[in-house]
């Protein structure tokens, strides 16, 4: 169940409102049929077509600034996005999996509260993580109940005012 976040907040004065979309990055390769490092391991041909849903979806508003985890299926996701949005994916360990959750959600709403373009930040990590943000932002009521799952090439928005996260929603994976 998803509930809007507005404790506190002053109808009267309209803090900015600047959204971060966070990607479960696309369907990669199994670990099991993948060789080589972990952090190499490449989408597979149905999250290449999820991460090119997302980039034709993406080009519906403006992207301000496009962030990944180090790992190649995450820079795959988010990589025609960047390239629609005309930016360039930056690498952001703090989003790698095994990451600290809690502290990505942190970092990004820094992130996202600090952006100098107007648009949405978009930022891909993994499922362990992704759980992470949203245990903290349940635990900080911003959010009601735990899916169970969030899919792979699935994300969660954040609209984020004045530091805060002041709405939530879950998008369904492409497929």
């Amino acid at each position: 169940m998803l509930r809007r976040h507005l404790a506190g907040h002053d109808p009267t004065a309209a803090p900015e409102v600047r959204a971060c979309l966070l990607l479960r990055h696309a369907v990669a390769l199994s670990r099991s049929s993948w060789q080589g490092e972990d952090e190499l391991r490449p989408l597979s041909r149905r999250g290449d077509r999820q991460a090119a849903t997302l980039a034709r979806e993406s080009a519906r508003e403006p992207v301000a600034r496009v962030l990944a985890s180090p790992a190649r299926r995450c820079v795959g996701t988010v990589a025609g996005i960047a390239q629609e949005a005309g930016r360039l994916v930056e690498i952001a360990p703090f989003l790698a999996e095994g990451s600290n959750g809690p502290a990505a959600l942190k970092r990004l709403l820094e992130i996202t509260g600090s952006t100098g373009h107007p648009g949405v930040v978009v930022a891909c990590t993994h499922g362990d993580v992704l759980v992470g943000v949203i245990d903290a932002l349940v635990g900080s009521g911003a959010f009601e109940g735990s899916p169970s799952a969030i899919p792979k090439g699935g994300a969660v928005r954040l609209d984020v005012a004045a530091g805060r996260v002041v709405d939530v929603s879950l998008l369904p994976a492409p497929e």
